[in-house]
């Protein structure tokens, strides 16, 4: 069995995560634990050179190049909430002018000026005792940003599209360094997009497509579309020495029948 977990990040990883939480569901047999990156980028083959770049929760990038892997989080890169909200941040502090968007970014978090959602977000929240607390119902809107930006970049907002391009150009350098890691050079490699943030949104795919031409020219783009269970098969297979004849891979039912975003 491979299984393709969040939260497999560093080496002693695997070992805790087989241990605690596989090998209790008693399947039997050989087990394998990787990080959930791995399987988009088998998703409809086996492929030998090639980076996943993924965005949804939060953002990975992982690579291989012959036997080699690399991966990394970008640890120092801000998330897609985080970049949105601090849009309020820099409204309160002079950074930025009133605007549909900033206004329209206030009314699901729950907050009437600017200032409030600075001094109870980013003061008060688990920090000070005496400052207002922040409802669960802030804290819902605030994990539906994406899918909020997303809606405006539709509109062809232009702060919303800002923000989505700011954010392709740190996902394109998470991905120069991955290549650079490796030592894929400028040659032709696959680049897959997975995860809700990229294949959910279309104005943050053009942006990062548009950015990656100058830095991999040669690269071809996709998306995962086919179910995780492929990726893992594919690469169950692999990690066991076996080699699959294509067609064996070809049920449909190892695809999605849907559009990704929904």
């Amino acid at each position: 069995a491979c299984f393709g977990l969040s939260g497999c990040d560093i080496p002693a990883d695997g070992p805790q995560l087989l241990r605690h939480a596989i090998r209790p569901l008693g399947l039997g047999g050989p087990a394998v634990v990787f990080n959930d990156a791995f399987i988009p980028l088998f998703h409809d083959r086996y492929r030998d050179r090639g980076v996943t770049v993924t965005s949804g929760s939060w953002h990975k990038w992982l690579g291989i190049n012959g036997r080699k892997t690399f991966a990394h989080d970008g640890l120092h890169v801000t998330g897609l909430r985080e970049r949105t909200a601090a849009e309020l941040t820099q409204l309160a502090e002079g950074y930025r002018t009133p605007s549909p968007f900033t206004r329209s970014l206030l009314r699901p978090l729950g907050f009437r000026p600017a200032r409030e959602y600075t001094e109870r977000w980013v003061f008060g929240r688990d920090k000070r005792a005496f400052v207002r607390p922040v409802t669960p119902r802030s804290e819902r809107a605030f994990h539906a940003l994406p899918e909020w930006l997303a809606r405006f970049a539709r509109r062809g907002d232009r702060d919303a599209l800002r923000v989505l391009d700011a954010y392709a150009a740190d996902l394109v350098e998470g991905t120069r360094a991955l290549i650079r890691a490796l030592r894929l050079g400028r040659g032709a490699c696959d680049v897959i997009l997975s995860g809700s943030g990229l294949t959910g949104t279309p104005a943050l795919a053009r942006a990062f497509r548009r950015r990656l031409r100058s830095v991999a020219p040669r690269a071809r783009i996709m998306v995962a579309r086919a179910r995780p269970i492929r990726g893992a098969l594919l690469y169950a297979a692999h990690h066991a020495s076996w080699r699959f004849p294509p067609g064996k891979l070809r049920d449909p039912r190892l695809f999605y029948l849907k559009p990704v975003n929904q």
